[in-house]
């Protein structure tokens, strides 16, 4: 669907370095980037709408539901669709609230014919919003039919059909072929960053089904980088192809990513002055004056495919303000150093490496800590070898996993060919010759453990709690004893996951605080930023991407008040650390890939 003539003139290529890789990146054409308050904007915009709105709509059901009509598209995704429709895929990097919803149900209507097929993945949690969000876009735009868990709506005569795949689905050992079964010419990827990492068996499905078919792609994220330019640079390779903008040969990749990732930009060893260190074609990339991350930001926007918001959606203020933790009782802070400096749980167990040392303190920090316990009382004896198999076998799967060949790109599948091995299974399914499973299949079972809170004391528990009886707002939480402490300390009302999780929340009017689970409703919950303006994270993560999402809950479009208003805690080291790294991480996102990040947008007194 050709939408509109072109937009603006591609200008060019920038040179000639000494490897192939490199030489492919410097001989990108470019075009510039589109400014989305311009004039040239405004008139996209005005054309897309024409094309893909409805002509001829006298009534429709959006006052019924709650909201107010949309008969206009924003300038971002009226771009997205031009980009896309132009060059047969698109890598958005778009900012939360931006309108990636609208992406999703109308660009199969932008890049398909007529009962040509589409995957759109999604998370599980957003199925039902996308639900919702379609009947709203259907009544004044030309939707596609939409599949969702092969029942939702009808299939429109004259559309094409998208089916809606949720990433956990596409997980599941029965569908290590699911993407061969629908055949789809076009996969929309939303939150492209659930599939950054490639040791997985849904990168491997989704990879598989791409290398053989090669459908088209368009795939967008509020936070497509957060670690790593190694995040994004598989996903962009199949949206662009030969014009990606970011290496597509894993060796270039580590190269570049070593210069412009958040750990290899701080190294003293490569130094920031270093310029000797940096890859040939990177440096060839700087113009005088500019840093390598601005270099390689401005060498992004400026490549075909490539749509990105800098501005935020939100015209009111960001606050990001300390909440003062009360000081840390002088038995749990004597604790908290020899975990720090032994490395061994508060009831014996001895840690394996560094990261579980980590999450044991954040949970230290909060009062307490979980620990395994074993109440059907099993031997001592058969624990310690249970331990010893499960360590064996995970260590043999991982490494056959690494290879994620069709009906063994999962621990589940995997598991049923060792058994079809042992069974002398003669078709052809694929068999597998274990060390390690028939031992470990014989003792999984007989040992049951299960997780257990012990409490040392709820000292920021009751913060939390004063907090919300005090104010009006979330408090959000990571950890499942520390919420449900504070709902039963607070009298408030305790939004965790589960079946109807979605609804109990938005139906909340607004005139209390709640306590939710920042795991369940942290991200894709549209609806709480029309009852509240102030929210306390009371387990602060370290993700880039998470704080991007969590502040956008209530710092989004439809958010009334002048000032939105995030509390933390700081008041441990690993609790600073965790913001510190999300600061890194969202400086290093903004660098690269020039999108205003929500975390370094706010004011701070901190």
């Amino acid at each position: 669907m050709d939408l509109i003539d072109d937009l603006y003139e591609e200008v060019g290529r920038t040179g000639s370095p000494e490897t192939n890789e490199g030489k492919r990146i410097l001989n990108l054409v470019r075009r510039p980037p589109l400014d989305l308050e311009s004039p040239k904007a405004k008139k996209l915009t005005k054309e897309v709408n024409r094309r893909l709105r409805k002509k001829g709509v006298k009534s429709c059901l959006c006052a019924s539901m709650g909201r107010e009509c949309i008969t206009s598209l924003k300038a971002i995704q009226a771009w997205t669709f031009y980009e896309a429709s132009k060059y047969g895929g698109v890598a958005a990097p778009i900012g939360v609230g931006c309108g990636k919803t609208g992406l999703d149900i109308l660009m199969a209507s932008v890049l398909l014919e007529a009962g040509e097929t589409c995957v759109l993945l999604v998370p599980s949690r957003l199925r039902k919003q996308l639900q919702r969000e379609y009947v709203l876009w259907e009544q004044h735009w030309k939707v596609p039919s939409m599949i969702i868990d092969n029942d939702f709506g009808p299939v429109k005569k004259g559309m094409p059909v998208v089916h809606v795949i949720s990433y956990e689905k596409l997980m599941r050992p029965e569908s290590t072929e699911l993407l061969e079964s629908i055949k789809p010419k076009l996969i929309l990827v939303d939150e492209c960053h659930k599939l950054k990492n490639q040791d997985t068996a849904t990168v491997a499905r989704f990879e598989r089904y791409l290398f053989k078919h090669r459908p088209k792609v368009c795939l967008w994220s509020g936070t497509m980088v957060s670690n790593s330019i190694k995040d994004a640079a598989h996903l962009v390779a199949h949206a662009l192809g030969d014009g990606s903008p970011i290496p597509i040969l894993d060796t270039v990749v580590d190269d570049w990513a070593r210069s412009l990732d958040p750990e290899g930009f701080a190294n003293p060893r490569m130094g920031r002055g270093r310029e000797r260190g940096y890859p040939s074609a990177l440096k060839k990339l700087r113009q005088p004056g500019e840093s390598i991350r601005e270099a390689f930001g401005r060498h992004l926007i400026h490549t075909p495919g490539w749509v990105f918001t800098s501005k935020s959606a939100v015209d009111c203020t960001l606050i990001i303000d300390e909440r003062k933790a009360p000081p840390i009782p002088k038995k749990l802070r004597e604790t908290i150093a020899e975990v720090r400096e032994t490395g061994v749980r508060p009831d014996g167990e001895q840690f394996i490496d560094q990261l579980q040392t980590a999450k044991c303190l954040r949970e230290l920090a909060s009062g307490f800590y979980y620990r395994w316990i074993f109440p059907h009382g099993e031997p001592e004896e058969l624990i310690k070898k249970w331990f010893l198999r499960r360590k064996r076998w995970n260590k043999e799967l991982r490494t056959k996993l690494q290879s994620r060949r069709v009906h063994m790109d999962s621990e589940k599948l995997c598991k049923a060919a060792a058994e079809r091995f042992e069974q002398k299974y003669k078709g052809d399914l694929p068999v597998w010759k274990t060390e390690h499973w028939a031992k470990w299949r014989d003792i999984e079972d007989k040992v049951k453990p299960e997780s257990q809170a012990v409490w040392l004391d709820d000292y920021l528990a009751k913060d939390a709690a004063k907090w919300a009886k005090k104010n009006l707002g979330v408090v959000w939480y990571d950890h499942e004893a520390f919420g449900a402490r504070v709902a039963e300390l607070s009298g408030m009302p305790l939004h965790a996951g589960g079946p109807g999780a979605e609804a109990k929340i938005l139906a909340e009017k607004g005139d209390r605080s709640i306590i939710a689970s920042r795991n369940s409703h942290g991200t894709g919950r549209d609806g709480l930023q029309f009852i509240f303006n102030e929210q306390l994270v009371a387990n602060p993560p370290s993700g880039g991407e998470a704080w991007e999402q969590t502040l956008g809950r209530l710092h989004r479009e439809g958010q009334k008040a002048d000032e939105v208003v995030t509390y933390v805690y700081r008041h441990t080291q690993e609790y600073r650390d965790a913001i510190d790294k999300a600061l890194l991480k969202n400086e290093f996102s903004k660098e690269t890939l020039t999108q205003e990040q929500k975390m370094l947008l706010a004011q701070t007194t901190f």
